[in-house]
């Protein structure tokens, strides 16, 4: 099997199989009843060992981000809703019950569950959005009423959904009586719930994740660059990480929101130079972010590095941003110029959007292996054609970022020039 392949293969057999086996044994093996109806019994114990999968993934454990990194990670979140949607669903029309308590948990339940996927589907992932161009079309109109934080809270009914569902099961007294199978059932739904609390109530007030702001200045009209002096107790970060950040400040809004670093980690205790783009709902107002403001961190995650560190020593490397989604390529760069050849290729809307031009062409006079070229508009299939060469075609590390859809773009005119998926490793601005 592809080395690529074994890890997710073995945490979908961990999630699907091996995480939902003991309830299913406790369950088949104290319960008398016919194959059918063991078997939607058994349909809604998977569902809901699922959504609590999915609860426990929502910590965005590190172990598992190590293992698969955090796009993987989060398309197995948005699978496993799926999947246990649909078996809730094969549930629901399957069942029959006289009692009136239990038929309204398990039916709110489900409401709740399929407005969640679907809102998921659409406001916080880029299944639609991203190879949709009208769908994204309308997500920029509804982005004002359904802010990041409104979507949050929507997507947190889910813990209601797992609360009715716990009281579905033990509404329904031939379950309850199974004494063995409710201590394991509550204890699944126990860790779940606990190993949620303690990442967004106990761990953010660990030293090792806090920090404050020691800059915050303008890049550009629309572009932000702060600066993040870590504690003394934060673990390092890689060339190209992301951080979850909240800001702690008196008027600042405490959401959490995912940013790329676009410096190397050198300075102990290590500082994190951010690079924002103003256009949401909460990012406008960064720039209002003062010195001295309190910082709470969750991260590092990210493997870019990893991913470079698994190559041959001089694998060239080919990094194509367009607009802020040179944040965690400049952080590259500053990591391994001198020591591989690389190629930067930068896009953007409008030429004051070039904010660190003078930086890397400075760069690229000193270092004869560092390229660098960008351009105000689209880079098109022609254009990428003039500034690769036949070697970096066959064997360079790819690493394109920026939004979805221009990804997709850049990707798609790449593999028409020759270029190979596996050389490929990117990183999607969709929310």
């Amino acid at each position: 099997m592809n080395k690529r392949l074994v890890r997710p293969t073995l945490v979908w057999l961990i999630i699907l199989v091996i995480l939902p086996l003991p309830l299913l044994w406790l369950l088949n093996a104290g319960l008398t009843d016919s194959f059918h109806n063991l078997l939607i019994y058994d349909l809604g114990l998977l569902a809901y060992t699922y959504w609590l999968t999915i609860v426990y993934l929502s910590t965005r454990p590190k172990w598992l981000e190590r293992w698969l990194g955090l796009p993987k990670m989060y398309l197995v979140h948005g699978l496993l809703g799926v999947c246990a949607l649909a078996l809730a669903l094969l549930h629901s029309q399957l069942s029959f019950s006289m009692q009136r308590w239990v038929v309204l948990t398990g039916w709110l339940a489900l409401y709740l569950a399929i407005g969640g996927v679907f809102y998921a589907a659409f406001f916080l992932s880029g299944w639609l959005v991203d190879y949709l161009p009208r769908a994204a079309k309308l997500k920029k109109r509804l982005q004002r009423p359904f802010n990041h934080r409104v979507s949050l809270w929507l997507h947190r009914l889910n813990f209601v959904a797992i609360a009715l569902i716990w009281f579905h099961v033990h509404l329904i007294p031939r379950l309850y009586q199974l004494t063995g199978f409710i201590i394991f059932f509550d204890c699944y739904t126990l860790v779940a719930v606990a190993a949620y609390c303690w990442q967004h109530f106990v761990a953010t007030d660990l030293a090792k994740n806090k920090g404050r702001v020691i800059g915050n200045r303008p890049l550009s009209p629309r572009v932000q660059e702060v600066t993040v002096k870590l504690s003394s107790q934060a673990s390092p970060y890689q060339a190209g990480a992301v951080y979850f950040l909240s800001f702690r400040g008196r008027g600042i809004p405490a959401e959490w929101h995912p940013f790329s670093v676009a410096s190397a980690s050198q300075a102990a205790p290590p500082e994190v130079k951010l690079v924002i783009d103003r256009v949401g709902d909460f990012t406008k107002r960064i720039g209002q972010v003062p010195p001295g403001c309190p910082v709470v961190l969750q991260g590092p995650f990210g493997r870019f590095e990893q991913e470079i560190e698994a190559t041959a020593p001089k694998t060239p490397l080919v990094l194509i941003a367009m607009g802020v989604g040179i944040a965690p390529l400049r952080s590259l760069v500053q990591r391994y110029v001198g020591k591989r050849p690389i190629t930067l290729l930068w896009s953007v809307h409008v030429p004051t959007e070039r904010y660190f031009e003078g930086e890397f062409k400075d760069l690229a006079k000193r270092e004869a292996t560092f390229a660098y070229h960008s351009q105000v508009g689209r880079l098109t299939k022609e254009r990428l054609a003039t500034l690769l060469t036949e070697s970096e075609r066959v064997r360079a590390k790819v690493i394109v970022v920026g939004s979805a859809q221009g990804v997709l773009a850049i990707e798609g005119a790449l593999l028409g020039l020759g270029f190979k998926k596996r050389q490929f490793i990117d990183e999607r601005l969709t929310i």
